[in-house]
């Protein structure tokens, strides 16, 4: 499979773009079948509570050296109807099946740094390259854009990144244990501030040029600290939309 053969395939269809906060507990996520969506990383831990599966996973990040993580990446990829990988990832999948991978060439992979991050940090054409900067779903919007549908309607982009609870604990995701004993047993002082605004860049990249591109953008995350994008009532959105 070539991403080429993608390009245009959603035109003027709405797409979902699923975050992994801890406001997507809040949405009936089997309701959204009828209307293809996109996911990242480690969605896999919510697929033990829901026959839900998106229609397209990425995973770009640099996560797949840790094993706690792996077998939630290779669940998702094997779930999807298409799973975007990126190209970095190669040897995970050695003996795999890769009949639905897509590989992706990533740019723009750190550091973090807010205020070094450009307007241009954005493909318009991710069969030749994408840009990964600040967040995995930042590619999710790239290859949306790419592949036609419009509007993207996002769901579960809380930000709000703080330090894990005394328990260990995320007090950020849909599952307490997303970050697992790797991010438990860390003791580099991870800077969960500096993973926050380059969130935000991350979006505002990302508004710049969906606008440009002429593609709307809805949040329709329930609460939460992303304001880049016009928020709607994702029920209410449901209701007119969905079967």
């Amino acid at each position: 499979m070539k991403l080429q053969e993608l390009r245009g395939v959603g035109k003027g269809e709405p797409t979902i773009i699923v975050g992994n906060g801890l406001s997507l507990n809040k949405i009936p996520l089997e309701r959204l079948s009828p209307i293809p969506t996109f996911a990242v990383n480690m969605i896999g831990n919510i697929f033990r509570r829901t026959d839900w599966r998106p229609t397209y996973y990425t995973v770009v990040t640099d996560g797949f050296f840790v094993k706690e993580f792996q077998p939630l990446y290779y669940q998702a990829v094997e779930d999807a109807r298409v799973a975007f990988v990126g190209d970095h990832n190669r040897s995970y999948f050695n003996g795999r099946p890769q009949d639905n991978v897509i590989w992706l060439c990533c740019r723009h992979d750190g550091p973090w740094q807010d205020y070094e991050a450009q307007d241009d940090w954005w493909s318009d054409d991710p069969s030749s390259w994408v840009s990964r900067w600040g967040t995995s779903s930042i590619v999710s919007l790239q290859l949306a854009a790419y592949m036609g549908y419009n509007p993207l309607i996002l769901i579960g982009f809380d930000l709000g990144y703080r330090p894990l609870l005394a328990d260990g604990t995320s007090p950020m995701h849909f599952d307490p244990n997303y970050l697992g004993d790797y991010f438990r047993n860390r003791d580099d002082g991870y800077d969960f501030d500096e993973t926050e605004r380059a969130h935000v860049r991350a979006h505002q990249i990302a508004d710049v040029n969906l606008k440009r591109l002429g593609v709307q953008v809805f949040n329709g995350t329930i609460g939460g600290k992303l304001e880049q994008y016009i928020r709607i009532d994702i029920f209410e959105w449901m209701k007119h939309v969905l079967p």
